[in-house]
């Protein structure tokens, strides 16, 4: 595949990844905490999830850019490498967060807010790699 087809088709995939991650972010933000009542008035506690879910999102997809190695021949046809250049960064930014901070007490939240990314890059991973 020429290498110019090949990047932007992981352009478009990470693109996808981010807009449908913030999508299923947003709506298990709504479905999980909709019942609860905080102590912020008004679902501002909502808002403010969503907030933090666009944000961590972002960030994932931008520590995911990692997924372009895979336009080195000896990248894309590794399986190990291959894996690690989508999962590598995203997924030690996710242990570096559980492991400094007490994010034990908000699980809820950061669970809402980081599977529904790993769900929708894992699709694209799976996709990229029947690809091959």
């Amino acid at each position: 595949m020429d290498r110019n087809i090949y990047a932007a088709q992981l352009r478009k995939s990470l693109i996808y990844t981010f807009l449908l991650g913030y999508l299923l972010t947003f709506i298990t933000i709504m479905v999980v905490f909709s019942k609860e009542a905080g102590s912020l008035e008004g679902n501002q506690g909502i808002t403010l999830f969503c907030l933090i879910g666009f944000v961590w999102v972002l960030c994932l997809t931008l520590l995911s850019t990692t997924i372009f190695f895979n336009l080195f021949p000896e990248i894309k046809n590794n399986r190990f490498y291959n894996f690690l250049s989508y999962y590598a960064l995203p997924v030690s930014a996710c242990s570096i967060l559980i492991f400094t901070n007490s994010v034990l007490e908000i699980a809820s939240v950061y669970l809402s807010i980081t599977l529904p990314f790993f769900a929708v890059h894992s699709f694209f991973f799976y996709r990229q790699m029947d690809s091959n």
